[in-house]
């Protein structure tokens, strides 16, 4: 992943990830999710990304979610 992009949410409940990704779409910030969990044992995490610039306001957003 480019260096650019800077981690701003890891759960391991995959539906948090969700739910904070549409609420960055809706807000116009892309994110990528970055699933590390094995799909056989189920631990590991999933990861939120955004790029550098967008972190403090995705920061913000996520922050006032209600999960």
């Amino acid at each position: 992943m480019d260096a650019d992009w800077i981690e701003i949410l890891c759960s391991d409940q995959a539906y948090r990830i969700e739910i904070a990704k549409q609420a960055l779409l809706d807000e116009g910030i892309e994110s990528v999710i970055m699933n590390q969990k094995d799909s056989f044992y189920l631990f590991g995490d999933v990861n939120l990304y955004v790029m550098g610039e967008f972190a403090d306001k995705a920061s913000e957003i996520i922050k006032n979610l209600q999960f």
